[in-house]
């Protein structure tokens, strides 16, 4: 009956402009940025804004190792059985890790399915993309320190020739806090909140992969194909 305060509207100045909200939660100043406002000040408060770098850092690595991931399974899977080498190239967890990764030694030898697929993913991660408020430059992966080699020559790395990708630190973070917007236009390019179709690494990628993933996709029917061989297998040695 009595409140010791009543609410009332948020008054403040931005940039020398008044402004008045009936909400702390601002969001309609500035494109992308948020304000919450949580406390009255006698003086100026200084505000800076900057993208999250090492979110931005901790993504990209992790989008690295999963891609490194699943090309060493695709790799296991489409070896020559004979090819011991390609496990060497791996960091196994554990034995029985490594045990799985013998047993799966070309089981699909040869299989161009599974090929053209390794090949195609790894094109998009070479492939340069349109960047910048006029997507007037192109960006590549290995301008941001994440780079590979798969040359068929005898030098160089031979996991990269493989199709592995390494990452440098040092790089990736200096593009990151040099040009933030381009290294995101890279992953999916923007019109404004927009994410604009087929374009970009990570909206081409998901789009190549749709048809490979669910019930019907290429992975479980694979998936499928290898159960019955190793069950038919094991009821031989039986």
């Amino acid at each position: 009956m009595k409140p010791v305060s009543v609410a009332k509207d948020a008054e403040f100045t931005l940039d020398g402009v008044d402004v008045k909200r009936s909400t702390n939660h601002i969001n309609d100043l500035n494109p992308e940025v948020k304000l919450n406002l949580m406390s009255s000040s006698p003086d100026p408060v200084h505000i800076s804004v900057r993208p999250d770098f090492d979110k931005g850092e901790e993504a990209i690595k992790n989008f690295v190792f999963t891609y490194n991931y699943y090309i060493s399974k695709l790799n296991i899977a489409t070896a020559y059985k004979d090819n011991t080498a390609i496990l060497e190239e791996l960091n196994f967890e554990n034995d029985k890790e490594r045990e799985d990764a013998e047993k799966k030694l070309g089981v699909y030898q040869g299989d161009m399915q599974l090929i053209q697929m390794k090949n195609s993913l790894f094109g998009l991660m070479t492939n340069p993309y349109e960047v910048g408020e006029n997507r007037d430059k192109k960006l590549i992966f290995g301008d941001m320190g994440v780079s590979t080699n798969n040359s068929l020559s005898g030098y160089g790395n031979p996991a990269l020739r493989r199709g592995y990708f390494q990452l440098d630190e040092k790089k990736l973070r200096a593009k990151l806090e040099s040009s933030w917007d381009d290294v995101r236009d890279f992953f999916a390019s923007r019109d404004g909140e927009t994410v604009i179709p087929n374009d970009g690494l990570a909206v081409k990628m998901t789009d190549y992969l749709r048809p490979f993933s669910g019930r019907d996709g290429l992975i479980s029917k694979r998936t499928v194909s290898y159960t019955h061989l190793r069950a038919h297998e094991t009821r031989r040695h039986l």
